[in-house]
């Protein structure tokens, strides 16, 4: 029975694939951590380490540990450091070279841990530099300003339309000046009238008939001379008057002038109802800032991960090249599977508060063939300065060209540590938030809610009547509410936070800011005015040297009006 088997030919197959097996499990585990590395590596754009990856036959699984994601804009920090990943593969799948993961579990999931060395590529240095000179979201918003700044300094560093306009009326004034000199250079003058008398009183002493006829012809010819003469006269005594009219209402619009300047500088540099309605972006805007920006910064890079479905729909399919002989059969994949799929994982994460449990479901990039969105949640109670916390992450590409993502935060019982500026800082016994967030094609719409109960007040005593008003204000509010709106698109978010605390500070402060801006504004318009009636003293010395000028055209005008032609 057992004749058809060779059994040296067994033997050698057994120990070549056991020695095949032995090789793979034994050796494949460096190539599979070091492949780890180079994807996550090109995916983050900063160094990512695996410390050792071991996979499984029975059941086809892998092991990976030590994970460490460098956070690119911090390279001596870990964005993400994973004790261990252990996950349970398709082998069918695999077979097809997909990657099916049936169940993964990820335990010790800590977040902004320090690294021993530097996880920055050499070539994102240069990208590091150009996101440091990206405005922030808080430079764009106006912040109160609670000072004054002294008068001279505020008229050192402004530019005032007054005395600008005096700067041009001087150089006009100047200019049309020496126009009209050159012009009454090559006007008839004085001497030319006289010649023109002469020369009538030498006719009228002419005798005879001939002499009569022709000296009538004579003072024809003069008088049509002289009528030229004070035409041109006239036409320069006319553009003059119109070039002085002119000059006088510049120079007297610029008291107006002065008086918009001191508007102009009493609401920059005075104390506004819009800057104190920001109060709550003073005290909490920094720090909102630096969260808002480092988590859209992560999820800028997550993003593009998940749209690789549709950027690969769009690509065009390569043409084939036709065969010459034979039939390529494809048969249909049924049912249809994503190249990389987990279908579910339990998460472990650990904050300083304490550790949360969580679960994610769904992760591909090719949800469409999946039919369900990528979820991600996590949960943790009793946390140390916090009771409760819940994450939900939702990444919808199931619908790829309508990409729609949801992010929902909330806790409650957080005993938060001092908020605030240099200046102005609160504490609070205790606070509960929620922040739901949502980006549908790139367009974001969230909005941040807090209530903060048990507050108290560290104001520092400047001596400042302002800011003395503030501390009395505060002094008796124990509870805020804050809320925020964030909107706009992921390259430009736009973040507006207001509060009940803008209310409480604005009606405290109101008595005193005005009077302060009402003392700026007296200090303002006496400098201001000064200054501008200096300048239009001399204007006015100026514009008497013009109408000098046109005392003379008046005179030769007389001249040729007494010639009695």
């Amino acid at each position: 029975m057992t004749k058809w088997i060779r059994w040296p030919g067994l033997v050698a197959f057994l120990v070549i694939t056991g020695l095949l097996v032995a090789g793979t499990v034994l050796f494949s585990g460096p190539l599979i951590a070091k492949g780890v590395e180079l994807a996550g590596t090109r995916i983050v754009g900063a160094r990512v380490d695996v410390a050792s990856a071991r996979p499984g036959l029975f059941p086809l699984g892998l092991r990976l540990s030590g994970i460490e994601v460098t956070d690119p804009n911090e390279p001596m920090t870990n964005a993400i450091e994973i004790a261990g990943i252990r996950m349970k593969m398709d082998a069918s799948a695999l077979m097809l070279g997909k990657v099916d993961v049936r169940e993964m579990a990820v335990e010790g999931i800590r977040m902004g841990t320090p690294r021993r060395v530097s996880g920055a590529l050499p070539e994102k240095k240069k990208e590091e530099k150009k996101k440091m000179t990206v405005p922030s979201v808080m430079d764009r918003l106006p912040m109160p300003s609670m000072e004054i700044p002294d008068v001279s300094v505020i008229l050192e560093r402004a530019s005032l339309g007054s005395l600008e306009e005096a700067d041009r009326l001087e150089r006009t004034l100047r200019e049309e000046y020496e126009r009209f000199e050159q012009r009454l250079r090559n006007l008839p003058d004085a001497d030319d009238f006289a010649a023109y008398r002469t020369r009538i009183e030498d006719l009228r002493k002419g005798g005879g008939l001939a002499g009569v006829l022709a000296g009538a012809r004579e003072l024809r010819e003069i008088k049509v001379d002289v009528d030229k003469d004070m035409l041109a006269l006239r036409r320069a005594r006319q553009e003059m008057e119109e070039s002085v009219a002119d000059l006088r209402r510049r120079i007297r619009s610029l008291k107006n002038m002065a008086t918009n300047d001191v508007h102009e500088l009493v609401s920059r540099y005075g104390i506004s109802s819009e800057g104190l309605s920001n109060m709550t972006g003073l005290l909490l805007g920094p720090e909102w800032e630096a969260h808002l920006r480092k988590g859209l910064g992560l999820y800028r890079r997550v993003e593009p991960l998940l749209s690789r479905a549709r950027e690969r729909e769009k690509k065009p399919e390569p043409e084939k090249p036709m065969r010459r002989e034979g039939t390529d059969i494809v048969f249909a994949e049924s049912p249809l599977r994503p190249d990389f799929l987990i279908r579910r994982a339990t998460l472990s994460l650990e904050i300083p508060a304490g550790s949360l449990k969580g679960s994610l479901r769904n992760a591909t990039a090719q949800q469409p063939m999946v039919g369900s969105p990528m979820e991600l949640d996590f949960k943790g109670d009793q946390l140390s300065g916090l009771e409760s916390i819940g994450v939900q992450l939702v990444f919808d590409r199931v619908t790829p060209q309508v990409p729609a993502d949801h992010f929902w935060l909330g806790g409650k019982g957080w005993q938060p540590g001092a908020m605030g500026s240099g200046d102005l800082t609160f504490l609070a016994d205790r606070a509960d938030f929620t922040l739901d967030l949502q980006n549908r094609s790139g367009v974001l719409k969230g909005r941040v809610e807090l209530d903060f109960s048990g507050v108290s007040w560290e104001m520092a005593d400047s001596g400042d009547s302002v800011r003395a008003a503030v501390a009395s204000g505060l002094r008796g509010v124990d509870r805020i509410a804050v809320e925020a709106d964030l909107t706009g698109t992921l390259e430009k978010p736009k973040l507006r936070i207001s509060s009940s605390l803008d209310t409480v500070v604005r009606e405290a402060v109101t008595r005193a800011a005005r009077e302060a801006t009402e003392a700026l504004r007296i200090r303002l318009t006496e400098e201001v005015q000064a200054q501008t009636d200096e300048r239009i003293r001399e204007l006015e010395r100026q514009l008497g040297g013009v109408a000098g000028l046109r005392q003379i055209l008046d005179e030769r005008l007389n001249l040729a009006g007494r010639l009695n032609i």
